[in-house]
């Protein structure tokens, strides 16, 4: 296990920005307490082949895991209310490591469930995901009925969705996921993009999720060029 200490010294805004085409090497456990802007902080690196090493949550505490699925993208995050969120899933063969890896944190529910667009490698293992756990919302786009998918993959996910008797909620720019406070501290998620009904590439539907915890705020989003369309 590697720790790496990183001292902020800029008032805190956290973009993340993922897409197929960057590799993380591990998992980053990343733990904020919402409380400072200058701070030092430790960010914990683990090997997905080794979950007994992985970091869990401490009350009030918000841990961003950024699973290791080669190329493809999966977040899992504990929040400070106790809940939990996961953005993707990997490819078909990650659904297994990363429920593993979930489990192993001690999780037996996650209340949210964010596919951010119908391509493999990100809603890949997440009928095994939902079919594992107890699941509260999923929240994915909707796709015009010209560009939806027929993959087994996105059949697979909707099944899995159907079997639990669970509806999607729609992401889309102005929908909150949650809003509340904790310990004193504003603690929100709303779904930033898509703003369109209407896409030429599937990539566009991609949800991006801006999570806010005190003075912190994070852009959860796929596509590097998503960040680069919008606009705060």
């Amino acid at each position: 296990m590697r720790i790496i200490k990183v001292k902020f010294l800029l008032p805190l805004l956290f973009i993340f920005l993922f897409t197929g085409c960057f590799i993380i090497d591990d998992i980053l456990n990343t733990t904020f307490d919402g409380t400072t802007t200058n701070t030092t902080q430790n960010i914990t690196t683990t090997n997905n082949s080794n979950v007994t090493t992985t970091q869990k949550a401490s009350e009030n505490e918000l841990v961003v895991h950024f699973i290791d699925v080669g190329q493809a993208d999966s977040i899992f995050i504990q929040l400070p209310n106790t809940k939990t969120m996961i953005i993707d899933a990997g490819n078909n063969d990650d659904g297994v490591p990363v429920v593993n890896y979930i489990t192993s944190l001690g999780v037996t529910r996650i209340d949210y469930v964010i596919g951010t667009h119908p391509h493999e490698d990100h809603i890949g293992g997440l009928d095994v995901v939902i079919n594992s756990f107890e699941i509260g919302k999923i929240y994915m786009p909707l796709i015009a009925e010209d560009m939806e998918p027929t993959t087994k993959t996105y059949r697979d996910v909707l099944q899995a969705i159907d079997n639990k008797g669970l509806t999607i909620t729609r992401a889309r720019f102005g929908v909150i996921i949650f809003n509340e406070t904790v310990d004193g501290l504003t603690l929100k998620a709303e779904i930033l993009a898509p703003n369109s009904d209407k896409y030429s590439d599937l990539n566009d539907y991609s949800a991006v999720v801006k999570l806010e915890y005190g003075a912190k705020h994070f852009f959860l989003l796929v596509m590097l060029k998503l960040f680069r369309k919008m606009r705060f």
